[in-house]
């Protein structure tokens, strides 16, 4: 007896296409394509004998049209044509900034001319640094960086198959303009092999390929975000968005995009992030597929499993009237260890550690008188970025060891399920995801939240211009695809705490232009709410908040030690500072009252020299009853500060004085005084506020990095409830 492993690779970037300008923001589709697409794809060739599926994602397949036809314009591609001596100085600082986002470790450090530049610029730098660096560098220098981090994005096949590709890497600096159109270009001329090579590899039998329904939303919480309850029961929702034709439009969208790709109609689905329910089957029935592949932790919250072995490696159907759908469960704790973990090891023990479990799973199944299916399910891109060499050694050795094992062999789901179909049903399934068999990553957050009700809003109004019959056909296409484009659920992956990265203000801005896009097509103005930024309008809670009034002696140290005790403070330290990574300024910012006044401190960072000899201000913004802005310098020299500036708004853009004040003194923290009359707010109203310090007119850091904290002005009850306690 013997264990089939089925790995089933998802590819997977988020749609960075401006529909309306053609522009891409972001150049991950592009640098993936040119790494993990065509690694895993070309590998193939030289192990006829080994199998696997790969999930490519539909909205994946059209941006990788764009690029195979010519059909983009990207940001980042522009900035790698330009000649370096016609670069200007903001050219210069995109450079700086973004030309390094690449594995430090694995694709930088390996090519000394590469790391060299890293270290010129600095691992941690600030905008105003990068003003200052901009100007060392060289147009050597420039050309340098442009073709290096084009380059290292390569991977190990496109090294092996285009020969001026190593010929480039073994040359590693001094490029020229010519050497940087030679690394383009060919990136431009992999791309266009791509989707070919798959659908060969495919008719060939060494593939399978799979697919998603097309923008990679969460179908649960798409057909109804109620749904979130059954396995979130805590959770606080958004306003309810209910939309079972939006997922069959996704699915339907994905069947054809797969057909003009590959000549035929997909069999199997990975649902985006593996989320399923019941109410959703149906309708992947109806749209002509066979199977799909979900998390263990689905099955172990749909049956009862009293022994895992037995239960997980075989296929189920799921049958609902007259549907049907066979569902196969991955191996989280194999997937997750080639995700997360073998990365770290020798690549020759990763590989065989990872055959070795896969015997002993045959070993224990052989038993149960069946040929076990293993489904390995993960990213089939990012990884190997973790890898040294790409993922080169180990992915080597895997298909060698799978190649020869006796015990083990590899195969796609579908010829598995023709030779052995399922024997065992479920009647129900469990609603979730492979992410802790729930939504919490999409979902919960007021920032999540926040996201939900916006598509919410621009679908109401765009049914409503639908129905009006006045708009053509091809600008309500148009603005139903930027609706869709806006369900992915990339977006909400962003929003929240769970996942944080440096390009979140642009996911976010990718995410409001494909709803302002709606508008926009539709003949309307972009509502106000789209315009701003979904990062920023949450409540951040303090470590503490204020307990009692407070009565502080303004004068720049802790005069005794509760003096600020019962006032509320948010801890820089603990939530993170530094919006670009630079050295932080703040360790504490408190925040206190009596009945008429509000108090605040400002307490440095012990051991910072970021403060020193340098014009910083900070800036303690109210933005919430009414909009305020207090204002002085950082510094903790008496002799520096005599003074705060108030200064109010109408609009959040434009500020004007309301007057200065002296009731500020410096020494070893800043301390201020200021009466709530003058900042127009009455008792038992909510003050939201956040702090920024700034450099002219360039922000260095903020506190909170993100939403505002809240203080609500004390009234009558307040000072009872403080006596009482």
């Amino acid at each position: 007896m013997s264990t089939a492993v089925a790995f089933i690779w998802h590819m997977h970037q988020p749609y960075y296409k401006d529909m309306l300008t053609g522009k891409y923001s972001m150049p991950w589709v592009r640098l993936h394509a040119i790494k993990a697409y065509y690694d895993m794809a070309a590998i193939l060739e030289e192990y006829p004998k080994m199998r696997y599926n790969v999930n490519i994602v539909p909205s994946l397949i059209l941006q990788i049209k764009d690029y195979a036809e010519g059909k983009f314009k990207d940001v980042f591609w522009d900035l790698s044509v330009k000649p370096a001596k016609d670069l200007t100085l903001d050219d210069k600082k995109f450079l700086l900034w973004n030309f390094f986002m690449a594995n430090w470790e694995t694709m930088i450090k390996p090519n000394p001319r590469f790391w060299e530049l890293l270290m010129k610029r600095g691992t941690k730098v600030t905008e105003e640094d990068i003003e200052i660096l901009s100007e060392k560098f060289t147009e050597r220098d420039y050309r340098d960086l442009q073709v290096l981090f084009n380059l290292s994005w390569f991977g190990f096949m496109a090294r092996k198959n285009f020969p001026q590709v190593a010929e480039m890497i073994n040359k590693g600096k001094n490029f020229s303009e010519e050497d940087k159109k030679i690394v383009l270009n060919t990136q431009i001329d992999l791309i266009r092999k791509l989707l070919p090579l798959y659908k060969k590899l495919q008719e060939n039998g060494q593939i399978e390929i799979t697919t998603t329904p097309c923008f990679h939303p969460i179908m649960p919480l798409v057909y109804c975000t109620d749904f979130a309850k059954r396995c979130m029961p805590w959770v606080a929702l958004p306003n309810k968005f209910s939309q079972p034709e939006d997922v069959q439009a996704h699915i339907e969208m994905a069947v054809q995009i797969y057909k003009d790709a590959f000549g035929v109609k997909p069999r199997g689905m990975w649902p985006s992030e593996g989320s399923v329910c019941p109410e959703i089957m149906p309708i992947i029935s109806r749209n002509g597929f066979r199977w799909l592949a979900t998390d263990e932790e689905i099955l172990m919250n749909t049956i009862e499993i009293s022994d895992r072995g037995k239960g997980l490696y075989k296929p189920y159907v799921f049958q609902h009237g007259s549907e049907n759908v066979t569902i196969v469960f991955r191996d989280k704790n194999i997937s997750n260890a080639i995700s997360f973990d073998y990365q770290k090891m020798d690549s020759s023990y990763a590989a065989g550690d990872l055959v070795r479990n896969l015997q002993n799973i045959n070993d224990y199944t052989s038993r149960f008188g069946h040929e076990s299916l293993v489904s390995v399910v993960l990213d089939g891109e990012n990884p190997w970025e973790g890898y040294h060499e790409s993922g080169e050694p180990f992915l080597r050795a895997l298909c060698k060891r799978l190649s020869e094992s006796q015990a083990v062999y590899p195969t796609t789901v579908s010829d598995y399920l023709d030779k052995h179909p399922p024997k065992d049903e479920l009647q129900n399934l469990y609603t979730g995801s492979w992410i802790n068999h729930n939504f919490d990553i999409w979902i919960g957050d007021p920032e999540e939240n926040a996201g939900w009700n916006y598509v919410g809003r621009t679908r109401e109004f765009l049914e409503k211009e639908s129905r009006k019959g006045i708009i053509s056909k091809e600008k309500l296409k148009l603005a139903w695809m930027n609706l869709y484009a806006a369900e992915g659920s990339d977006w909400f992956w962003w929003y929240g705490d769970d996942f944080s990265t440096d390009c979140d203000e642009e996911f976010d801005l990718i995410f409001r232009t494909h709803l302002s896009n709606v508008y926009t097509v539709t003949g309307h103005d972009v509502p106000d709410y789209l315009k701003e930024s979904i990062l920023y309008v949450k409540e951040v809670q303090p470590a503490q908040p204020p307990i009692a009034f407070i009565e502080p002696v303004i004068d720049g140290v802790n005069t005794y030690f509760y003096e600020w005790t019962d006032s509320g403070y948010h801890d820089v330290e603990r939530y993170g500072g530094t919006l670009y990574r630079g050295e932080s300024y703040l360790s504490r910012v408190y925040f206190g009252f009596n009945k008429k006044t509000l108090f605040l401190r400002f307490d440095p960072l012990t051991g910072s020299t970021a403060i020193n000899g340098r014009d910083l201000r900070v800036y303690f913004n109210i933005i919430q009853p009414k909009e305020y802005q207090i204002t002085f310098p950082l510094s903790f020299d008496p002799e520096k500060i005599k003074q705060f500036t108030l200064n109010s708004s109408e609009d959040g853009v434009t500020f004007d004085k309301v007057g200065d004040y002296d009731s500020i003194k410096a020494k070893q923290t800043i301390e201020l005084s200021i009466p709530f009359k003058d900042l127009k707010i009455k008792p038992n109203e909510v003050m939201h506020f956040y702090v920024q310090v700034k450099t002219c007119k360039t922000q260095l850091d903020r506190y909170p990095r993100r939403g505002y904290l809240t203080l609500m002005v004390p009234g009558e009850e307040f000072e009872l409830s403080s006596w009482s306690a």
